[in-house]
């Protein structure tokens, strides 16, 4: 709603928890869970996504309508050893329209990646750190990522899974060139006869 509420501005009580199960020169394991409970005090509700493509139109919608209250869970999971490291993270919410109507939500994405170059991710303090290349020309890395949002309930909203593989140059700890190609599938209501479509994206980081 950029702001522009219809009524007073929602409120929020939200919280994270991760545990780090173990974590050393060979590799790393840990969860985490999270959950939010908001007061949307019937503002308009609803869920507008971009495929994962910055630069593309929010193509992935759930229904709108005045919302009351809503309800968030989420699990989360990483796993590294040696160069290879696993990502995962499930969420799925309630929503409860002004009328009393439920409306269930959920999405997930699992995301492996490894270092052609010998490097690897490590955790300090429940964060994931710096990437130190090893040698002056940089560090590589392979990217594979899948998710899905399914954003349709009473036979409205829309189903979307992206696919991507992608590759990671870090130059030194705090210059990072990341390029990737995606697949975008979307089913259910849709604002385009174009149901799928690929993208190619470039993002040059810097870390102060």
């Amino acid at each position: 709603q950029d702001d522009d509420y219809d009524e007073d501005e929602p409120q929020a009580l939200t919280g994270r928890y991760t545990r780090t199960l173990y974590s050393d020169a060979q590799g790393f394991m840990q969860v985490g869970a999270s959950a939010s409970l908001r007061d949307w005090n019937d503002n308009t509700y609803q869920v507008r996504r971009r495929a994962e493509v910055n630069t593309a139109d929010k193509v992935v919608r759930s229904a709108a309508f005045l919302a009351d209250q809503q309800s968030i869970l989420g699990l989360e999971g990483s796993w590294g050893h040696g160069g290879l490291m696993l990502q995962a993270e499930y969420m799925l919410t309630r929503v409860e329209d002004i009328d009393g109507t439920d409306w269930d939500y959920d999405g997930y994405y699992v995301t492996a990646s490894y270092f052609l170059t010998g490097e690897s991710h490590r955790l300090k303090k429940g964060e994931f750190r710096s990437v130190r290349p090893m040698n002056e020309s940089g560090a590589w890395e392979l990217i594979a990522r899948y998710s899905e949002i399914d954003l349709r309930d009473h036979a409205l909203g829309s189903v979307s899974s992206v696919s991507r593989l992608g590759v990671n140059y870090y130059y030194t700890h705090k210059t990072r060139l990341m390029f990737n190609v995606l697949y975008a599938d979307v089913s259910g209501d849709t604002r385009h006869t174009e149901t799928d479509g690929y993208a190619a994206s470039m993002r040059l980081q810097f870390l102060f």
